[in-house]
């Protein structure tokens, strides 16, 4: 007992006052500016100190620069980025900047803030994107850092205006942290000698953010003072990766005037075809126009099989999206959005069919989960065309289920041979109820039709028909054994789970699993409603009582590759069902999830889901013939699957006599001391890796 109120008491005492130091030292943290040679003062031989520069030539200019030097990148690529990457706290708010100018043919400049985990891997972007002149405009971005964050990467992107040459100016970054819970104050280090200018970007109609600094031959600000809260609302000249931690409800949108004939009017009619766009595009969803590129991709756009490109050949702008399919089947490029429950929305595109027999829809999946995952609500799609030319496609106006918190966007393209089709202008609006849900469809097409679900025989076999839509079939592929534990030949100890996700037996006979290079005909096996079945190669150990059957020849296709390769399930009438693609192969999902490590299988988080990359993730433990098991729920998301992710259980511990809670309350003691002492070093250990940089040994 002595022991025990001796600890209770130090456990007090140390409380209150690690709480006094506590309150002194916390804000001296705020708004800590992260980022090393903010200023482009210090230059190397391979360019600015403690930036990457890619895709460009870099040299200092002391003309133009808000003050000092400024980076000078010229470049004959698509694109050119400047990189940095720091420490990052989750929880914590983030807010950065930076000034760009256009030279000869530079026409865009956008700062991207992403957050990575441990590993390097990306959990959210936010980011800003200005049309450039020749004053410097300034970008910033403002948020909250996501749960397992741990670094954040500055990225500021600057393109040409037409095929060449171009050259912009980058000078004046800044990237601040605020702690959770604190307030974020704006701060300036430097007194300016002259006052800066600023003037918006855009029309009032646009409501831009964005200011360009006039030019001024005083110095200005180094640090710009940020005004924006930590989580920015969605503003017309700012984008926001769709990802799991995006929950908020989007603005309402104007509704759109009726054009003649009964379409909804594109919001951007007024421009004529051929001209670049005035701005940002696409309503509620990111990049609608496609202007947005990298690495000649469209940004914010994901695709289920075929390859996804870009045209010069737009409607309007710059360029368009291209979706192009080797095989008879469905495929589609898709984003998800935010949406409010009961609220009225239209999405509108501009589509042709570049070349074979296919048709161009638009398709919108509602959701309860934000992150577009899940088992579907409900589904709209417009009308179809098959013209050659750029014709107009719209959806009717469609509520949004009372559950929904998400919709899927999809861009369509239906084929029964190899064909290809080009998008444009696609937008998704917030309209006010409609006095009619009539459809409309510009040009002559068929009606608006969703495709059926394929008709079983009584054994279960789909019936010959034309391609299956791979939302609506009811095999499914579920989890992938790629790379084996041990040493040998992989491809010999390969599994592949299959699940049968609808609501009638499925006999397998005729259908055929495989890899990119080769499929195999399966074998006879009755799969029952919910039911899985294995597809096993030849040395492929499972429990027993597992259902499984074995292709002829001893293995899934040619063998998975480790490091990326895709698998592919084919019904009997020769339609792709389901696809997966992981680590470098991008041929079935771009972006693609990663290939597991040895022993670790690849599952699908929810096979009543969207066929989406996001959907498939390496398990915490293989489960052959059971639900796919998670280590942990993804950043932000709200799974309400009806097949569980199950957690592994954290066992509990509690003292059970007088000496097991002495010893607790002696642990927490040590554990005060070593918070109050963590406390009164906060500063320095927030500060002194960076001043470690800054200053070198021997320097």
């Amino acid at each position: 007992m002595p022991a025990v109120r001796w600890a209770a008491f130090l456990v007090a005492f140390l409380l209150s006052l690690g709480a006094a130091a506590g309150s002194l030292l916390i804000p001296s943290v705020v708004a800590l500016q992260l980022l090393l040679n903010p200023g482009f003062e210090d230059f190397g031989p391979s360019g600015p100190a403690a930036w990457v520069v890619d895709g460009a030539a870099a040299s200092p200019v002391s003309a133009p620069a808000v003050a000092g030097t400024a980076l000078r990148i010229e470049s004959s690529l698509t694109e050119a980025r400047v990189t940095q990457v720091v420490p990052a706290l989750a929880g914590a708010g983030y807010a950065g900047s930076v000034r760009v100018a256009a030279g000869p043919n530079a026409r865009f400049a956008a700062l991207r803030l992403e957050f990575l985990d441990a590993s390097f891997a990306p959990l959210d972007t936010v980011e800003d994107q200005h049309t450039l002149g020749a004053a410097f405009s300034l970008l910033s971005v403002a948020t909250t850092a996501p749960l397992h964050t741990a670094w954040a990467r500055v990225v500021v992107r600057v393109g040409p205006d037409s095929p060449g040459t171009f050259v912009a100016f980058v000078d004046d970054a800044a990237l601040t942290e605020t702690p959770a819970g604190a307030t974020q104050t704006p701060t300036a280090t430097n007194t300016p000698t002259a006052a800066v200018s600023s003037t918006p970007t855009s029309t009032p109609s646009t409501a831009s953010p964005s200011q360009t600094t006039s030019p001024e031959s005083a110095t200005p600000t180094r640090t710009p003072t940020l005004t924006r809260t930590p989580t920015p609302a969605r503003t017309p000249t700012s984008t926001r990766t769709p990802t799991p931690t995006r929950t908020l409800s989007p603005p309402r949108q104007p509704s759109p005037t009726s054009a003649p004939g009964g379409s909804a009017a594109q919001p951007t009619a007024s421009r004529s075809p051929g001209a670049p766009p005035s701005g940002p595009f696409g309503g509620l969803l990111e990049n609608g126009n496609f202007e947005d590129t990298a690495l000649a991709k469209p940004l914010f756009w994901s695709k289920f099989g075929g390859e996804l490109g870009l045209t010069s050949g737009a409607y309007r702008g710059r360029s368009a999206a291209t979706l192009s399919s080797q095989g008879g089947s469905t495929k589609w490029l898709h984003q998800v959005a935010g949406v409010s429950p009961g609220a009225w929305y239209v999405a509108q595109a501009f589509a042709r069919i570049d070349s074979g027999p296919g048709e161009v829809f638009l398709r919108l999946t509602w959701y309860a989960d934000p992150d577009g995952g899940g088992e579907a609500l409900d589904q709209v799609d417009s009308g179809a065309l098959s013209s050659s030319g750029w014709a107009s496609i719209t959806t009717q106006p469609a509520q949004a289920p009372p559950q929904a918190t998400s919709v899927r966007v999809r861009l369509m393209l239906r084929a029964s041979a190899p064909a290809a089709a080009a998008f444009d202008d696609v937008s998704l609006l917030e309209v006010e109820p409609p006095a009619s849900t009539a459809g409309t469809v510009t040009a002559a097409t068929p009606p608006a039709r969703t495709p059926a679900a394929p008709q079983r025989s009584p054994s279960g076999r789909p019936a010959t028909s034309a391609s299956t839509d791979p939302s609506t079939a009811g095999l499914r592929l579920s989890e992938v054994l790629i790379n084996s534990p041990g040493s040998g030949n992989d491809s010999a100890s390969e599994w592949v789970e299959l699940v049968n996700v609808g609501h009638l037996p499925i006999d397998t006979a005729g259908w055929r699993l495989g890899d990119a290079d080769e499929l195999d005909d399966l074998p006879h096996a009755d799969v029952a409603p919910g039911a899985y079945l294995i597809v096993a190669a030849r040395s492929a150990r499972l429990p027993s009582g597992v259902a499984l059957i074995r292709p002829a020849d001893g293995q899934i296709g040619r063998g998975l590759a480790n490091g990326g390769d895709s698998v592919r399930l084919v019904a009997p009438d020769g339609s792709l069902v389901d696809a997966l693609s992981y680590g470098t192969d991008t041929s079935v999902f771009e972006p693609a999830p990663e290939a597991p490590v040895s022993g670790a299988t690849l599952g699908v988080r929810d096979p009543h889901g969207e066929p989406a990359g996001e959907n498939w993730a390496s398990t915490q433990r293989p489960t052959p013939g059971e639900p796919n098991v998670f280590p942990v729920t993804p950043p932000g998301s709200n799974k309400k699957s009806g097949v569980a992710n199950r957690l592994a259980p954290e066992p509990a511990a509690a003292g059970r006599d007088a000496e097991s809670n002495t010893a607790v309350l002696l642990t927490l003691s040590a554990a005060v001391i070593a918070a109050f002492v963590g406390g009164s070093a906060l500063v320095i250990h927030r500060t002194w890796p960076r001043l470690r940089r800054r200053f070198p040994r021997g320097r």
